[in-house]
């Protein structure tokens, strides 16, 4: 069903060996596109220990910064990754935290994810939490492509 010109519309291909979601967007500003998604609820997401938060989790004037202090309050490990850094202040790739990550939460541009994406898919993880604001296309096609486990909403809300 169609909710609005810049929301995805779900259609769910449930099975009882899998539960895969058709993904088809439609925005003025991205093409029509429809791929298959592994799809999990945020309380799948959520039960996972060790985080990456990529964004600006520095600035607490940032979202990023409040979704990394909320995840450590709840008893996770959080790495604080942002590829712009250049002080030492935190990780500048999923590489460069020191354990293995469950969950990538992307709180970046839509237009760094699938550089992140290639990243997770090296290091073998396997779970992307996506911020609104920072989903496309691209991201959620490479997902699908390489069987990446989706959840899109905010951290702060459903935690």
């Amino acid at each position: 069903y169609e909710v609005s010109m810049r929301r995805f519309v779900i259609t769910s291909l449930l099975s009882t060996t899998s539960s895969a979601f058709l993904f088809r967007r439609t925005s003025p500003r991205l093409p029509l596109f429809s791929t298959m998604a592994k799809l999990t609820t945020g309380e799948e997401m959520l039960q996972q220990q060790t985080w990456a938060v990529v964004g600006d989790a520095l600035n607490p004037k940032k979202p990023a910064f409040r979704i990394a202090e909320k995840l450590r309050e709840s008893g996770k490990e959080v790495f604080v990754v942002n590829p712009r850094e250049k002080e030492g202040r935190c990780f500048a790739a999923l590489k460069d935290c020191p354990s293995k990550v469950d969950v990538v939460d992307l709180v970046i541009s839509p237009l760094v994810g699938p550089r992140i994406i290639d990243d997770m898919l090296e290091l073998g993880i396997q779970n992307v939490f996506i911020q609104p604001g920072a989903a496309s296309t691209d991201i959620i096609e490479k997902c699908a492509e390489v069987g990446i486990s989706v959840h899109q909403g905010c951290v702060l809300i459903e935690l």
